[in-house]
């Protein structure tokens, strides 16, 4: 429970900050005119269709091993599993919302195709970072400490590398720029990277559930995303005027919470909280 209280107050402490860095509050600007957003929504459904059968497969094979071989009393084993749940779930859901974009601008001009882009994006980001972390808890099931550390220390480099997907596509969109790509990735590594020094002066603040309850997380973020997405769609050109005013510190918002929850998750995973 102490990683999720940490990852609320971090998350609400370093959007602060990274609002103030970079004007959360000014409006988005119009796509860039090199991007196809129609065509890229169709490769990008494509991708993530095929990676939902490859997470939906694995599971079933997790779960038939561990009737026989696989102990679900080891919290590796759970952990291994809840990710690639959580990664099927959100690699369905990413598929279905590149699947229904739509070209609606509403009366103020504001061009929601570009919002349900961005947060179709972000849910592609969390969803296959969950999917890179279950090799973490799977590798582990080998017993090999050496392997394992190389597969943490490569998935660190993945938490880099789907932010920086996820921002080249938020610019792209015209809700982001670099300032806000560089600001928000150092405020989560340095939020996060405080709560993992502090649970080192304070043991007491680890817990053995932290995979699993952030987990939940990243599934809640995906559910609150499916839920927006869709609402964009239902309200069409009677998007509530106010959200509008407000669409870019919203997406921003999605994207924050998104990468202060895979800092924390990969902590979890190495054992650090």
């Amino acid at each position: 429970m102490s990683a999720l209280i940490a990852y609320l107050v971090v998350t609400l402490v370093t959007a602060a900050v990274v609002a103030r860095l970079t004007a959360f509050r000014r409006p988005p600007d119009p796509i860039r005119a090199t991007l196809d957003a129609p065509d890229t929504a169709r490769k990008v459904q494509s991708v993530l269709s095929s990676l939902a059968g490859f997470a939906v497969t694995s599971l079933v094979l997790l779960i038939t091993l561990s009737g026989s071989r696989l102990d679900m009393q080891i919290e590796r084993n759970v952990d291994l599993i809840a990710l690639l749940v959580v990664a099927y779930l959100g690699f369905v859901v990413g598929a279905i919302m590149y699947a229904h974009t739509e070209p609606i601008v509403t009366p103020g001009g504001l061009d929601l195709l570009a919002t349900e882009h961005s947060i179709a994006s972000g849910q592609f980001f969390r969803s296959i970072v969950s999917g890179w972390f279950a090799l973490a808890p799977l590798v582990a099931v080998l017993g090999n400490d050496r392997l394992t550390i190389v597969v943490l220390g490569l998935l660190l480099l993945a938490i880099f590398g789907g932010w920086i997907f996820h921002a080249a596509n938020l610019r792209s969109l015209g809700y982001a720029d670099v300032r806000f790509a560089i600001a928000d990735q150092g405020a989560a590594v340095i939020g996060a990277g405080a709560f993992a020094v502090l649970v080192q002066l304070v043991p007491a603040l680890r817990s053995t559930d932290s995979v699993l309850v952030l987990t939940v997380v990243g599934a809640l973020l995906g559910a609150n995303a499916h839920f927006f997405f869709h609402g964009i769609r239902l309200a069409g050109v009677d998007f509530p005027p106010l959200l509008a005013r407000w669409i870019r510190p919203i997406v921003l918002g999605d994207a924050h919470a998104s990468v202060v929850y895979v800092a924390f998750l990969w902590l979890a995973i190495a054992g650090l909280i």
